[in-house]
C-alpha cells in the first residue's frame, strides 16, 4: 500500500484532556512526560472549537466567526515563517478568512493562553491555534453536534494540515521571533 509522498520531518497528532482544569493534558505532555522531547518538536497546531458558525460577515470579537472565517491566534507572534507558511497554505487551499483580532496577548480575556498550544509557547516552541470562537451555549446541554458547522470544520482541518505539511518539509526549524513572544505566566 502506498501512502503519497513522506515529510522530511514526522508529524505528531496528539489530543488532550482536561483543559478546562489548567491544560492539564498538555502540561503533563510538555513538563512531565513528553511523548516526543521538545527540542524536537518545531511547531505546535492546536485545534480547539474549530466547529461553530456565526452570521455571514458577522465575526466578532470574542464571538463565533462567520462560516468563511477561522480565528488565528499565536503564529503572528511566535514565528513571522510559521505564520507566513500559514497564509500561503490558505491561499493555496481554503482561501478562509484569517481573524486575527483575538490573537492580542494584551486582551482581558486573555484568550491568547486559554488552549493547550500555551503549555508548548512555554517552551519557546512556536504555535498556530485555529479556532471559530464560542457564545452562551458553550458548556451548556444546548451545545450539541447539531450547532457544528462540519463543512467549515474541514475546511480548518484542511489549512492546518497543509499548513503542518509545510513545516514538515522544511529542511530547517521553522524560525521563532522571539522579540514578538507574549509574556507568559
Amino acid at each position: 500500500m502506498t501512502l503519497g509522498p513522506r515529510t522530511k520531518r514526522s508529524i505528531l497528532i496528539a489530543f488532550y484532556t482536561a483543559e478546562e482544569l489548567g491544560l492539564v493534558g498538555s502540561r503533563l505532555n510538555t513538563i512531565h512526560e513528553p511523548a516526543v522531547q521538545l527540542d524536537d518538536i518545531v511547531a505546535n497546531c492546536n485545534f480547539d472549537m474549530v466547529g461553530h458558525s456565526g452570521v455571514e460577515g458577522a465575526a466578532q470579537v470574542g464571538g463565533v466567526s462567520d462560516s468563511n472565517s477561522v480565528f488565528i491566534i499565536g503564529a503572528d507572534k511566535t514565528s513571522v515563517e510559521l505564520d507566513r507558511l500559514n497564509r500561503k497554505a490558505n491561499e493555496q487551499t481554503v482561501q478562509l478568512n484569517l481573524d486575527y483580532t483575538l490573537s492580542d496577548p494584551a486582551r482581558g480575556d486573555r484568550m491568547f493562553f486559554r488552549s493547550d498550544h500555551a503549555s508548548y509557547m512555554r517552551h519557546g516552541i512556536p504555535v498556530i491555534w485555529y479556532y471559530t470562537g464560542s457564545d452562551n451555549s458553550y458548556h451548556t446541554p444546548g451545545d450539541d453536534i447539531a450547532r457544528i458547522d462540519f463543512e467549515k470544520m474541514a475546511r480548518i482541518t484542511q489549512l492546518g494540515f497543509a499548513t503542518a505539511w509545510q513545516v514538515a518539509q522544511l529542511d530547517q526549524r521553522v524560525s521563532t521571533d522571539k522579540t514578538n513572544w507574549p509574556a507568559l505566566q
